[in-house]
């Protein structure tokens, strides 16, 4: 099982050298540029909202942006959820948070989730649950978060599971997924910094 404890042993001999520093944990968006399926049975059908959910862009503003927000269709699916699957291109040992930017209007079509669910695996086959949201801010575009232990994984699935009751939509909106790693940072009095990545296999 890899670790990042060989980090420590590098900070510490640094710290020897170079005296005053602080390290720290940055949050890196692991899913920006990354590829992504869902399971519906035609994505393209029924909805002309296409947009990209790695590449770092949202539509904040309200606006029915075809190209920002991502129509996820209910009516496609042979079940009560969407599936968004994640291939991060490789193992990160850490992962620990997804970050969704959403809309859960509750009008003109768009469906509020009874609840957002996020998996992750190391093959693409076999998936663990680590996490939910089902609560929101009013039903403006906005970011919810799911936490969960860090857990090494390369494939992250999101569920959209159903719909609030009485909700008669047809899409859950999502303009950007974020999956984030932690990285750490070293940063010394003069302001340099650099990242470690090392591991150590025990």
């Amino acid at each position: 099982m890899k670790k990042t404890l060989a980090t420590l042993l590098v900070v510490a001999l640094v710290a020897s050298l170079c005296g005053v520093m602080f390290v720290s944990a940055e949050e890196v968006n692991v899913a920006l540029g990354k590829t992504w399926t869902t399971d519906a049975d035609d994505a393209d059908a029924g909805t002309s909202y296409v947009g990209n959910v790695t590449d770092g862009t949202i539509e904040a503003s309200g606006a029915y942006d075809t190209t920002l927000w991502f129509g996820a269709d209910r009516r496609l699916t042979d079940d009560d959820a969407f599936a968004m699957v994640f291939d991060l291109g490789e193992t990160y040992d850490s992962l620990s948070k997804v970050n969704l930017h959403v809309w859960p209007a509750a009008a003109s079509g768009i469906v509020v989730p009874a609840s957002i669910d996020v998996y992750t695996s190391a093959d693409g086959e076999t998936y663990t649950k680590v996490g939910s949201v089902s609560e929101f801010a009013g039903t403006g575009p906005q970011w919810v978060t799911v936490e969960f232990d860090a857990v090494a994984a390369r494939y992250v699935k999101v569920d959209f599971v159903s719909s609030v009751e009485g909700d008669t939509g047809v899409f859950w909106f999502v303009s950007e997924i974020e999956i984030i790693n932690p990285d750490l940072v070293i940063a010394h009095l003069s302001g340099a910094d650099s990242r470690l990545n090392m591991e150590l296999t025990i």
